[in-house]
């Protein structure tokens, strides 16, 4: 509607228009550009909460206060007792409010004294920019024109949500506490959301007068200031009548309460990745029943002067990467030097933790099949002379069976067919970071642990085994700029800097990926090698903590019993444990079997229990094997059909059934001494020397080789007689000592252990030999044939090279 003209009123229209809008648009700028906001501190502490949001650990700002990162939101409760107590035009007013302030002047005119300062909460927020820039300051007319300015400024500039955020961020509550979220934290030990009413109506009131909260300071006149703020809110009908008398009868609080520190090693890591708000993926339930059992358990080690105490617990769904549920960095809490190390990141030797990878491996690379016989004989390889735990060789065992018993010699044995460089770097792509050294430098140690790895990689690798062979890395949280992973496999594996940081460069340098390291198969059958029960006192702690659920787990014991480890996987779950001293020091006791798995079955009985075990894959092939070795079925055994990986068709034909020609009374025959056709012909196992000897002791009642008839002098091929050490093509390395090159012992195997036997070393002579088989020698640098024979004529030989290395 047109309004009809009237003479003396303003002309808005045109040029004077435009210059109106231009100098309101030009006064929003100034305002809008003069962020004071800034002028307020921009540190903040380093907050760690759960997956669920609860607080698992905070650091304070780097200038020392308590002062969480900002909020969006702020919790009803504190929204309704901030407006009531301090604003409740706030959101109706650009940030002054006439009436509050025409209020304030006629209460002070009457109390001749400023009793009112008419402050609205955007004033507030002004006056902690200005405090933060020149200093606190008194109240004079002039302070009071900029604190409307900046009030002004920040209406235009963040807006009432962004003002109530600051105010919630950055508001005194006495001592060091900024914030309603470390108040809530720091004075009442629970997060703003589940205070109580007196609870938050002290928080309300408290930034006016933080000093009240300290006992002795006024502390009557801040549950006045209270109480009359809930008389209020129950006048207008927010709380009632039994509210109001039980949120007056709360008690005021007292002193600080620590803040939770439930996974102090994890949120001192994360406080390094410059975030201000983590949220893990770790579940507080699960964290803090994982962290009282870990204590409880190293309370049991501290008396055998073990110190340092790790675990992680991994969720592992059937889809998409694992997440990390628990993480003890270290349980130490009486040793200050243990409790400083996070064990979950530190480099260590997993000991026999790598025997199911390199079991999956060789399977996969047409090695062996799941349950073909490995050779467990005594066996030297350049330096490294592996033993197994108990002492013992027992000469042939099927694959499955030395993982489960966790058999050292068997898995060296592999690993020189395999080599030492290709497994190396399988493990670098699978996810071991910190394997820095060269095959050569590692060696055949590879298989017993003799290299570096964390607690965090081996529940990765572990975690690929639930997944079917894909490796992902450990999802841990997540924060505003940043996601935190461990392990898993990466693009490209690159040599850390320095060890003790190897993992901060993985974790920044590499992209995370999925990878699959073993087919379905290979990975089934090594959980079904780890889940055997024939391990009397790990079955026993079995039973007696896990209530018997399927798992699969292995322990591993590094040199010098330095590392305890023991890593269990069932249906949806990873756990992992660590037990040593951080310093290194080893200890006799310290073994996976005693020191880490009864933690791990404690830990699992936490978990549910909810899921099959794992079915077998849709990827394995049904292959023919010996039903004595195990081995894929050649013309000469009897046979079985064994499911395996892919792989396992192309796997070697068994080497121990051969044709032996007999006589009718049972004795070895040739045609030089037998006519052909009156020879028995008959498919027979037999093993090498070495291997017979050990394999009887534990199988007495197996069949003995037929022995050749006296008059056969001419069975000379046959394998009676076995060199033992050096095998052919060894390189032997002698380092000179004090008084020369060290001595060599060569070392024969007959089969009949009363045959005499004599070698030679090149043209040399060594002598006669009918009792350990054994000759000490100091031969010279270069090529070597060792040769014996025995009385029947039978002879065996190995070519060898020496090597005396510069000092």
């Amino acid at each position: 509607m047109r309004l009809p003209y009237f003479p003396f009123r303003p002309a808005l229209t045109g040029s004077r228009r435009r210059r109106a809008a231009s100098l309101l648009l030009g006064l929003y700028l100034v305002l809008r550009l003069c962020a004071f906001e800034r002028w307020l501190p921009q540190e903040v502490s380093t907050v760690v909460v759960s997956e669920e949001g609860d607080l698992l650990g905070a650091f304070p700002a780097r200038d020392g206060q308590w002062r969480f990162p900002g909020r969006d939101t702020l919790p009803e409760r504190f929204r309704i007792c901030l407006m009531e107590a301090e604003d409740r035009r706030f959101f109706r007013h650009p940030g002054l409010d006439p009436l509050s302030t025409a209020r304030a002047v006629r209460d002070n005119f009457r109390q001749k004294r400023v009793v009112s300062g008419g402050s609205t909460l955007t004033q507030q927020v002004a006056r902690l920019c200005l405090d933060e820039r020149f200093g606190p300051a008194k109240r004079r007319l002039w302070r009071k024109a900029l604190e409307a300015w900046v009030a002004v400024s920040l209406e235009a500039g963040v807006g009432k949500r962004g003002i109530l955020s600051l105010y919630a961020t950055h508001a005194p509550f006495g001592g060091n506490v900024r914030g309603l979220d470390a108040a809530a934290w720091r004075w009442f030990g629970k997060s703003p959301e589940t205070l109580s009413w007196g609870q938050t109506a002290t928080l309300a009131v408290l930034p006016n007068a933080p000093s009240r909260i300290h006992p002795g300071r006024s502390r009557d006149a801040l549950r006045r200031k209270r109480d009359r703020l809930l008389q209020r809110l129950a006048a207008r009908g927010l709380l009632s009548p039994a509210d109001l008398e039980l949120a007056r009868a709360e008690p005021l609080p007292t002193v600080p309460h620590a803040l939770p520190q439930l996974a102090p090693h994890l949120a001192a890591f994360l406080r390094t990745r410059q975030e201000a708000r983590w949220q893990t993926s770790l579940q507080r339930p699960l964290q803090e029943g994982a962290l009282r059992l870990a204590r409880e358990h190293l309370a049991e080690l501290t008396g055998q002067e073990v110190h340092g105490l790790s675990a992680l617990i991994v969720e592992v769904p059937e889809n998409g990467a694992p997440r990390v549920r628990a993480w003890i960095g270290n349980a130490s809490q009486d040793d200050a030097a243990a409790w400083q190390v996070d064990a979950t990141l530190a480099p260590r030797s997993p000991g026999s933790t790598l025997k199911p990878f390199l079991y999956g491996l060789l399977m996969d690379r047409s090695r062996i099949l799941p349950h073909e016989w490995l050779l467990d004989i005594p066996t030297r390889l350049g330096d490294l002379k592996p033993e197994n735990a108990d002492g013992i060789c027992h000469g042939a065992v099927p694959a499955d069976e030395a993982l489960w018993r966790s058999l050292n010699i068997p898995w060296v044995r592999s690993l020189r067919d395999l080599g030492a460089d290709p497994f190396l770097q399988w493990l670098r792509q699978a996810g071991l970071a910190h394997l820095f050294r060269s095959s050569d430098d590692y060696g055949m140690s590879l298989a017993v642990g003799g290299c570096e790895t964390t607690l965090s990689e081996l529940a990765a690798m572990y975690a690929a085994l639930a997944q079917g062979g894909v490796a992902q890395p450990l999802v841990i949280g997540v924060a505003d700029r940043d996601t935190l992973r461990l392990g898993g496999p990466s693009a490209a594996w690159t040599p850390p800097p320095t060890l003790p940081k190897a993992h901060e460069t993985f974790l920044r340098g590499n992209a995370p990926l999925a990878r699959r390291i073993l087919s379905k198969g290979a990975s089934w059958h090594v959980l079904e090698a780890m889940r055997h029960t024939g391990r009397s006192d790990e079955e026993a702690w079995w039973r007696a903590f896990a209530g018997g659920r399927p798992l699969a787990w292995k322990t591993g014991t590094s040199f010098g019993n330095r590392d305890a480890w023991a890593i269990g996987v069932a249906p949806g779950w990873v756990v992992a444990v660590w037990a040593g001293n951080p310093s290194g020091e080893g200890r006799t006791g310290l073994w996976g079997t005693q020191s880490s798995v009864p933690l791990l079955f404690r830990l699992f009985s936490l978990l549910p229990h909810d899921r099959p075990w794992f079915p077998p894959p849709d990827d394995m092939v049904p292959v023919k094997v010996c039903k004595e070795t195990g081995a894929r079925a050649t013309a000469l055994c009897s046979t079985a059909t064994v499911m395996a990986p892919p792989a396992g068709a192309a796997a070697p034909p068994d080497r121990f059934h051969r044709t032996l020609h007999l006589d009718s009374a049972g004795f070895q025959v040739n045609a030089g001494c037998e006519p052909p056709a009156r020879q028995v012909v008959r498919n027979v196992l037999v093993l090498p020397p070495v291997v017979e000897g050990l394999w009887r002791q534990d199988h007495p009642e197996s069949p003995s080789i037929p022995m050749w008839r006296p008059d056969c002098k001419d069975g000379l091929g046959t394998n009676d007689l076995e060199i033992l050490y050096p095998e052919p093509g060894a390189v032997v390395r002698l380092p000179k000592g004090m008084r020369g090159a060290q001595k060599l012992v060569l070392e024969a195997r007959h089969r009949n252990p009363s045959a005499q036997v004599r070698c030679f070393l090149d043209q040399t002579d060594l002598g006669l030999s009918d009792r350990f088989l054994t000759w000490v020698t100091s031969p010279d640098p270069g090529q070597h044939v060792f040769t014996c024979v025995d009385e029947a004529g039978h002879q065996a030989r190995a070519s060898f090279t020496v090597d005396l290395p510069k000092l």
